[in-house]
């Protein structure tokens, strides 16, 4: 395919969509070959044969490789991003969703039972100190 020229418009968009398609060509597939996934609280029921699972990722090889094609004919962009700076927010997002339950806010939903708030105060503590040393270890 012979490139293409976009208007700068459209290859801003077009490029947002192509990282967008490979993101969930990233995550399908991931899922598709992941064997036991490490999870508590997420679970992903298994729900194709081995055949329909390999039928799949052929798909999704498809689709990546038709996405490479259109990328490269109209030359749209990639964005890079560092390890470290994927960590680090996913860290502050974690730091986020442990600081709002921290007993003071779980008021709004009403008040936390006597028997439950040293448990509960200790175990959020903990999360927040392992969010911690993973936010120093990353950076």
């Amino acid at each position: 395919m012979k490139k293409q020229v976009l208007p700068p418009a459209h290859h801003r968009a077009l490029s947002v969509v192509a990282r967008s398609i490979e993101r969930s060509l990233n995550d399908m597939s991931e899922r598709i070959a992941q064997k036991n996934p490490e999870s508590v609280l997420h679970r992903i029921e298994r729900s194709y044969t081995p055949q329909q699972r390999e039928a799949i990722l052929a798909a999704i090889a498809e689709v990546r490789k038709t996405l490479t094609e259109f990328v490269s004919g109209f030359d749209l962009s990639p964005s890079s991003v560092s390890e470290a700076q994927i960590v680090s927010a996913h860290c502050a997002i974690l730091w986020t969703l442990l600081e709002d339950s921290q007993l003071d806010k779980l008021r709004r939903y009403g008040e936390v039972p006597d028997e439950i708030r040293k448990p509960l105060e200790r175990a959020v503590g903990k999360l927040l100190e392992c969010v911690e040393r993973l936010q120093k270890m990353s950076s």
